[in-house]
Order: structure tokens, then sequence, then C-alpha cells
């Protein structure tokens, strides 16, 4: 990126619900997480939020728990779209037939969407599963950027589904997949992070991490993985825009590698102007 480009501040992992969802939802969600929702889970909220945390664009991060729901999820998330600063990820489910999922992939790719988000927890799969082989081609010829939840969730019990391990199964056998990988390679599983995660040509987001993350070990994730390769992230509502922004500020990276995190590297990866 332009070192003399405008510097723009983009989340690359939150999260917005319809209204009356959202109403439903995000209390039932806070009981269930066990803490504050940082804005009340609407499009308003969102755009509030940014503003008030000088984030100039968001990308949104849907996730379909069931099969059925893709299709609404994926049409209500193009819609979003006449919200600037809003850039919707796509959804997918991988228990969905082949047919219907390769049509929900075309609408992906014909509509423009940049990415989609897995979690595998929420949608009960393991990554590395061997039946997962040909919904992998498929968004490895697609071009979508795939972004997994990875680590531990706080409002899930276990089982644990998906951590850096598995995600770098993923990675050795779809090298091709572009993968974004949240809560800096896993949520709670940092150690496993640096030695399953580092250094390997996939992306880490950051959120969340300003509640747990040990600001000395976050830094040298970063320094060992590449600040190149790290994405700028809250989870919002879960994770406040400002604060997650704030310890960016407050771990000792260099100016050159904050513009990189905060925005420079996901208008590379999107292809943002």
């Amino acid at each position: 990126m332009d070192s003399h480009s405008p510097h723009i501040i983009i989340d690359f992992h939150a999260h917005v619900f319809p209204d009356e969802l959202a109403a439903r939802a995000i209390p039932q969600l806070e009981e269930k997480y066990a803490m504050k929702a940082h804005y009340d889970g609407t499009v308003p909220g969102l755009l509030a939020s940014m503003r008030a945390s000088k984030i100039n664009r968001t990308v949104l991060q849907p996730v379909a728990t069931k099969p059925g729901q893709v299709n609404a999820i994926n049409h209500w998330s193009l819609s979003l779209r006449q919200h600037a600063g809003l850039i919707p990820f796509g959804a997918l489910h991988p228990d969905a037939a082949p047919e219907q999922l390769d049509e929900q992939i075309k609408f992906l790719e014909t509509h423009g969407f940049p990415g989609v988000k897995l979690h595998l927890d929420y949608q009960q799969f393991h990554p590395d599963e061997d039946r997962l082989e040909p919904f992998y081609q498929r968004l490895e010829q697609s071009g979508l950027v795939v972004l997994f939840h990875s680590g531990i969730d706080l409002g899930l019990y276990p089982p644990l589904m998906a951590g850096p391990e598995h995600i770098a199964m993923v990675h050795k056998a779809f090298p091709k997949l572009t993968l974004v990988v949240a809560h800096m390679g896993g949520y709670k599983m940092w150690d496993q992070v640096e030695s399953y995660l580092v250094g390997h040509s996939i992306w880490l987001d950051t959120a969340f991490c300003d509640h747990e993350c040990p600001q000395q070990q976050f830094l040298d994730i970063v320094r060992a993985h590449g600040a190149d390769k790290v994405l700028f992230a809250s989870d919002g509502p879960w994770g406040g825009q400002a604060e997650n922004l704030a310890y960016l500020h407050q771990v000792g990276l260099s100016e050159t590698e904050l513009r990189a995190i905060e925005g420079d590297n996901a208008r590379r990866l999107l292809g943002l102007d």
C-alpha cells in the first residue's frame, strides 16, 4: 500500500442483525455470554459506534447456524451495501446439499461478496473433516476469503470444534484457500497459535483480543507472523471498536505496523481503492 495514500481504519470482524432480531437476540446473548454488548446489534448502532471510534469501514461477518438460513442471510447482507462504510461478507453452511451450495457460492460470486464467515462451533463441524474436501475445493475456485472462528467461544460448552492445529491442517491441505483466522488465531489458545499458525501464509484478525491476550504475547505473535498479515477487528458488538483500537496502540507496535494492521492490510486483501 502506498505510504502516501489516505489512512483509513477498517474493522474486519463485526456483527449486525435485523432490528427485530437484534431486539430479541442481544439481551439473550448478553445473558448467555455474561457480558454487555457495546452496541445494540443493529445497523444504526454499529454506524454510531464507527463514528464515535473514527472507524471508516467495517466488514460484517454473518453466520448461518442452519443450511436453510443461508439464502435469507445473504440477500439481507446484500442490502446492507446501501450503508456507506459497511462491507458484508456472505454466509455458507457446509451441510447444505452440493447443488444448493454451488448455487449459493455462485450468488456470492455474482454479487461480488469478498468472502464468507464460518463458525465451526455454531455450525457444528470440525474444519479438517474428510467430507469437506469438495467444499474447500469449491471455495478455492471461487477466490472467496474464508474467515474462521478459532479457539474458545465464551458462550458455548466443550467440545471445542476448532483450534489452531485444526486450522493449520486445512491450510496445509488447501494452500490456495485465503484464510483469515479470528481472535489472533485462536481465542485463549495463543500458545498453540505460536506453535501451529505463526509464519504461515494465513491472515490473523485481532477480534476480542483486548480482554485476554497478554500484550507482550500479542506483540510477539505480530512480529513473528508478520504485521502485513494481521487485520484489526473488534468482534462487535461483543468487543468494543474503540477499546480494541486502543489496545493496538498500547502493545508497542511501530507506526508502520499500526498503519498496516489498522487498515492497509484489509485494503490490500479486499482489493479496496
